[in-house]
């Protein structure tokens, strides 16, 4: 039983971290404006997302949307992408009335030259 109790504090704790960014990531900009990828080539559909109505009751509010960034970066790197355009963001709350507990970025994907 002890065990099982560590088992789930670990857990916990880890659901507190933003996810983390992949290398090749950071080389991924986030944009806010279609004239920012007006020249460049869209690549596909993206989304990154952080916490769960578990987890995301024990994360902070900025590492929910660090982590949601984070993940939205690293997806568009795997398509070989450096440009994100936000096209949606998401945050849902605690059903009880707590606060945030997921922050989700829906966006498409560029590769951009210069």
């Amino acid at each position: 039983m002890k065990k099982l109790l560590m088992l789930a504090a670990l857990v916990s704790l880890a659901g507190c971290a933003a996810n983390p960014l992949n290398k090749g990531a950071e080389r991924v900009e986030i944009m806010t404006a279609l004239k920012e990828v007006r020249k460049c080539t869209y690549v596909g559909d993206v989304m990154g997302s952080q916490g769960n109505r578990f987890s995301g009751t024990f994360t902070a509010n900025e590492n929910l949307m660090l982590g949601a960034r984070n993940a939205i970066k690293n997806d568009a790197a795997r398509l070989g992408a450096n440009a994100v355009l936000i096209q949606q963001q998401q945050n849902a709350q605690h059903e009880l009335g707590g606060g945030t507990v997921n922050s989700t970025l829906i966006g498409k994907a560029y590769r951009c030259e210069g």
